[in-house]
């Protein structure tokens, strides 16, 4: 994945464009790590050249979440990238807060520093092995009505922690099942692609398709503290690999697994951290994940299956897509509703 290039873009509103509407339904789930519970959310996505409408149900299940969340709240975004604002909107109290898209700290020149910052700072893992593979499993069948194929991607990443030795290994497992590009998939493509495109301009940040189907690479050089161009050496074969991935995903499953020093290094900082002081405690997502992994550790590092609990799982499906007229109104404030600052 070439470095992210921070640059100051123009925006250029294209009116004279026609657009073909574009409306989708989307259920997705998180499963939290450490015993938290997951989140669940249906989306109803709408589009109409550069404007957009998402309209999501989200609730939380199970463990802490489950328990502390109540009912499911109702969470409306309209994105405006023509007034260059974002409203989320409240329709029970009937009121909505506004913010530009463009904010201060996602300036081109704020970005570069921190990107400088990231450079400098000394990688604390050392990449021994990486291995990211996609294949065609053959196997086909319907969801939603869509006809599909499975595609299993996996990125198996060890490293070994510079000043202890100690080795981790990251497993990666990535399953789609994709729908071949008729013309409702391309009429879609079409929209999102221009709007997203926009939305990033707007934004003042350019990042390429290529760099959009990374997997968790930024997560990942985050969390272990190395330095990005590192891990792009090392990951020479992706662009080939995912070219055997044809067709649009109706479902997309990621299964994240980590075993070795990482987990151990999590135990043993949860088993001294009463002794020591607040500034000495893994903090941020760092200290998050290791807190986390921790209590997984206390109920045993595997499941009866003998596999690895995944320490973070997602999936994401495709209800339905339709291209459609969507009325004006639907992206806008409705009348009498109250500005909250």
């Amino acid at each position: 994945m070439k470095k992210l290039k921070w640059t100051t873009l123009f925006f250029i509103a294209v009116v004279t464009l026609l657009y073909a509407d574009v409306v989708t339904e989307n259920y997705a789930k998180i499963s939290m790590i450490g015993g938290l519970g997951g989140i669940e959310t249906t989306t109803k996505t709408e589009i109409k050249g550069l404007k957009k409408l998402e309209d999501a149900t989200v609730k939380m299940t199970g463990g802490i979440l489950g328990a502390m969340a109540g009912k499911p709240q109702r969470q409306v975004t309209v994105t405006r990238i023509d007034k260059d604002v974002i409203w989320n909107i409240n329709h029970n109290d009937k009121i909505y807060t506004e913010m530009p898209i463009a904010f201060p700290e996602f300036s081109s020149e704020k970005m570069e520093m921190k990107e400088a910052q990231r450079e400098e700072k000394k990688p604390e893992y050392e990449i021994i092995k990486s291995d990211f593979s996609v294949k065609n499993t053959g196997n086909n069948k319907s969801i939603n009505k869509f006809s599909c194929s499975e595609y299993v991607a996996n990125w198996v990443l060890e490293l070994i922690k510079i000043e202890t030795k100690g080795k981790t290994r990251s497993t990666m497992t990535i399953t789609l099942w994709t729908t071949p590009k008729n013309d409702l998939i391309k009429g879609l493509e079409k929209e999102e692609g221009e709007f997203n495109k926009q939305f990033l301009a707007k934004m003042e940040t350019e990042v390429s398709a290529d760099e959009m189907k990374q997997f968790g690479t930024e997560f990942i050089t985050s969390m272990f503290s190395m330095k990005q161009d590192d891990v792009n050496k090392k990951m020479v074969n992706l662009k080939d690999e995912l070219r055997k991935i044809e067709g649009y995903p109706i479902v997309t499953e990621i299964s994240w697994t980590l075993e070795g020093d990482t987990v151990k290094t999590a135990k043993e900082a949860m088993t001294t951290e009463e002794e020591k002081e607040e500034t000495e405690k893994p903090s941020g997502l760092e200290g998050m994940l290791s807190k986390a992994l921790t209590k997984k550790l206390e109920k045993g590092e595997k499941e009866e299956t003998g596999k690895t609990e995944p320490a973070f799982y997602s999936y994401i499906e495709v209800k339905s897509i339709k291209l459609s007229d969507v009325p004006e109104k639907n992206f806008e404030v409705p009348e009498g509703y109250k500005l909250v600052k």
